[in-house]
């Protein structure tokens, strides 16, 4: 992959629970970093191959490997678009190119 194909500004987002007026947990998402990738909607064999892994697979993210680089507990903003990360596979362990397997949300954005 080339620099120039990372055309789509994404933010990093962490999971931060914060707690309800009961005691319960809630999701609260707290912006960690925005990087460069390509946001590429799977079609055909790469799709066939991504839900091998995971059966709601639909969307690839590559990108630079950065410090902040996303775990599986973290979510990909794009746009108004949630990813939720499955698998995030760092490409040959020389920590240059990561690729991140999500599902999109259909949910509403919500705030945090």
């Amino acid at each position: 992959m080339k620099a120039g194909d990372l055309r789509h500004r994404v933010i990093i987002q962490v999971n931060t629970p914060t707690r309800d007026p009961n005691g319960g947990k809630v999701a609260s998402w707290a912006t960690s970093t925005t990087v460069w990738a390509s946001v590429q909607t799977l079609t055909g064999g790469k799709l066939e191959t991504a839900r091998q892994i995971d059966g709601e697979a639909s969307v690839q993210v590559p990108m630079r490997y950065c410090s902040s680089a996303p775990t599986i507990d973290n979510r990909l903003l794009f746009g108004t678009r949630i990813l939720e990360s499955i698998l995030v596979v760092n490409e040959n362990e020389r920590n240059i190119w990561i690729q991140i397997l999500c599902t999109e949300h259909r949910g509403a954005l919500e705030d945090g």
